[in-house]
């Protein structure tokens, strides 16, 4: 569908995305309905259909909105400015003891849709997948920058590392997620931490 042309109508998206962003993370997606999802941001299906084709459209808005607000933020721009093994491992700590803090058990909200999806969902499956690899890239981009200044044995294969750190981040999450305890991811995470400790130069 076209983006909306005035900021009135940026507004009206947001709030559709926003309260569909919220149901889903509560009640997953086959719960979600569209109906519920107007009546919780007040807009109208003239609105909704203005904007999305369907409620496959708005998932997909979802899943972007989701990565922007929170990929971005904790992953992304973070990891883009590290350099050093030292940093690395100083972020995956703070980033742990952050989790706990804000006692958060909620999950990845990416990968939490990616266990909902069956096995046509091939669109929906190709945007999650997308931040999956925003999220790799940016971890091998960093290893990479970190084996540059002999902080990494050179025989270190970053593309595997960086799958294997993605995998502890959701891995670690699925874990808090399910037994409603934040310090499972700072176990998890803490583990990472010292694999990388140990590989260092």
């Amino acid at each position: 569908m076209a983006e909306p042309t005035t900021e009135k109508g940026r507004r009206a998206k947001r709030s559709i995305v926003q309260s569909a962003a919220d149901l889903v993370a509560q009640r997953g997606i086959v719960d979600t309905f569209i109906d519920d999802v107007l009546e919780s941001c007040g807009m109208g299906k003239s609105q909704f259909y203005h904007y999305f084709a369907d409620k496959d459209d708005l998932i997909t808005e979802v899943v972007r909105f989701r990565s922007e607000a929170l990929y971005r933020e904790l992953y992304f721009e973070p990891l883009s400015a590290i350099s050093t093994l030292t940093a690395l491992r100083r972020w995956i700590r703070q980033f742990a003891e952050m989790i706990v803090q804000a006692n958060y058990t909620q999950g990845c909200p990416i990968g939490t849709l990616a266990m909902q999806l069956n096995q046509s969902e091939t669109l929906l499956r190709g945007e999650i997948n997308n931040v999956m690899d925003a999220a790799y890239w940016s971890f091998h981009d960093a290893l990479g920058r970190i084996r540059e200044k002999g902080q990494l044995p050179k025989r270190v294969n970053t593309a595997d590392l960086a799958t294997y750190l993605v995998g502890v981040f959701q891995g670690g999450l699925l874990l808090s997620r399910s037994y409603q305890d934040p310090t499972k991811l700072r176990t998890v995470l803490l583990q990472a931490e010292k694999h990388l400790k140990q590989l260092a130069v």
